[in-house]
Parts: C-alpha cells; sequence; structure tokens
C-alpha cells in the first residue's frame, strides 16, 4: 500500500487478528460445553482480496483448525466477532486437521 514493504501487510494483520479471535471462541465454547481443549488447538487463518464487488472488496477467509471438531468450531462462529462481522458477503471456508 506504498509503504517500505517492512512488516506485515493488512492481508496478514486482518488473518492474525481472525485467528487469534477464533482461538479465543474456541476455548470459550469449550469452556461453555465443559470440554478440555488440548493445549495444542490451533488456527490458522489466510486472507485474499478480489474483485471488488457492488463498491466494496472481494474478500475470502480460509481458517484451518488443528486439535477441534467441526461442532465445536461452529458454536465458535457464533462467538467470534470477526465470524460474526463476516457473515454477509465474505466467504469463509474452515477446514479441519
Amino acid at each position: 500500500m506504498g509503504g517500505a514493504g517492512d512488516g506485515q501487510n493488512p492481508d496478514q494483520l486482518l488473518a492474525l487478528g481472525y485467528a487469534s479471535c477464533f482461538l479465543g471462541a474456541l476455548q470459550l465454547a469449550a469452556k461453555n460445553r465443559n470440554i478440555k481443549l488440548s493445549n495444542y488447538v490451533k488456527v490458522r487463518a489466510a486472507v485474499s482480496f478480489g474483485d471488488a464487488k457492488d463498491n466494496g472488496y472481494g474478500i475470502g477467509v480460509e481458517l484451518t483448525v488443528i486439535g477441534a471438531d467441526s461442532t465445536l468450531a461452529q458454536a465458535a462462529h457464533e462467538i467470534c466477532p470477526y465470524s460474526r462481522l463476516f457473515r454477509e458477503g465474505v466467504e469463509v471456508k474452515t477446514t479441519f486437521e
């Protein structure tokens, strides 16, 4: 975006924020269900910007959840502010390892 190229770009910062927030949401969802999560649960996020549509930005997000199942991830999507923000107009793909 016109800078020197040092540091993170906006895509990386968005991915970092989402992954961190979603991990916290997974932890809260597990706590609410009396589930003990492994210390090895991780979330990776990748963000991509595509063609602008309707005077906006085409954004895609891919979350990779490691060490938690899809039921818990769905509960985390209901809690996570990023997931709630992106419900309309942003494709969020969640995969599991």
